[in-house]
């Protein structure tokens, strides 16, 4: 019986768009987990965070070196599923300067694979 009602359950939320279901609950998540991954000075350095709707989940993304023209890390991503608020991926990346020679080894190279 109670199987019967969760299924219920969960079809009225993806019906209402799921349990994360505007980008105001989806940045309230992100926020949350990024103060418990990286710390709450993380949260202060990453905001404003935007919320960008991607079907079936959300992705948030934070505004801290997002022109990404400051060596080291940038701005970071977490993806929300909206019918149950799953994380599913916390990005944090690296942002390195690449010398002219590299990348010009690099354009050969992905040339080469054309």
């Amino acid at each position: 019986m109670a199987d019967d009602q969760d299924g219920y359950f969960l079809i009225f939320q993806e019906m209402q768009g799921g349990i994360v279901n505007n980008p105001k609950i989806a940045i309230d998540i992100a926020e949350l987990v990024v103060a418990n991954v990286y710390g709450d000075n993380e949260v202060k350095l990453q905001r404003p965070f935007e919320a960008f709707d991607e079907t079936d989940r959300w992705r948030i993304e934070g505004s801290y070196n997002r022109d990404r023209k400051i060596e080291g890390h940038g701005p970071i991503e977490i993806w929300i599923r909206k019918r149950d608020a799953k994380i599913i991926d916390v990005v944090n990346p690296v942002i390195m300067e690449v010398p002219e020679e590299v990348q010009e080894i690099i354009r050969e190279e992905m040339s080469k694979k054309k």
